[in-house]
């Protein structure tokens, strides 16, 4: 539903295909998420806080199950992270 790795400019990125199972687009976002550097996860940290509160703790940690979180949370985490590639592509 989110993210599958796409070819694009010799640039590895989420795209939002439309035969991509959930859990390989978990897996790929994942997989994108942990290649963030220190500052985008501050970033990351800050885009979780907005949309699941919940989720983070005040020692800025996030309890993350990607699984569980709102489609909108999801969606904005996708976006931040395919964001943060092109910048640094």
């Amino acid at each position: 539903m989110l993210a599958c790795l796409s070819i694009n400019s010799q640039c590895v990125a989420p795209q939002p295909p439309a035969a991509c199972s959930n859990r390989d687009a978990l897996a790929a976002l994942v997989h994108h998420i942990t290649r963030l550097s220190s500052c985008d996860l501050e970033g990351l940290l800050f885009l979780i806080a907005h949309y699941e509160p919940a989720c983070v703790t005040g020692d800025d940690e996030a309890d993350l199950d990607l699984e569980k979180l709102h489609p909108s949370t999801l969606m904005a985490i996708h976006d931040y992270v395919v964001a943060c590639h092109r910048r640094h592509c």
